[in-house]
């Protein structure tokens, strides 16, 4: 499991490091997409540009270690909900 520690996150090299790495490039990914139409995002999470995906696990790390109610959901909601939390979209 990945660590904080000194505002700096630690993330061993093992397959579960792998997977986190990995759900996060997907979540990286998608809190980018915005509707052509209105080019507003499909998802109310409105991230720096420039962010790092180190960032928004450190982001979603402390969420979660604060709200432990959520430890059993599915971790794509809870990832946007920290997300959305740090970094909410103006009028949203």
């Amino acid at each position: 499991m990945a660590k904080i520690a000194n505002g700096q996150v630690s993330l061993p090299q093992d397959f579960d490091f792998g997977v986190c790495w990995g759900a996060f490039a997907t979540i990286q990914t998608v809190v980018t997409l915005v509707d052509p139409n209105t080019l507003k995002p499909f998802f109310p999470v409105c991230v720096p540009a420039g962010s790092t995906r180190t960032q928004l696990i450190q982001i979603f790390l402390v969420y979660a270690q604060a709200h432990p109610e959520e430890y059993q959901k599915d971790y794509f909601p809870v990832a946007l909900t920290s997300l959305r939390k740090a970094f909410p979209c103006p009028g949203g």
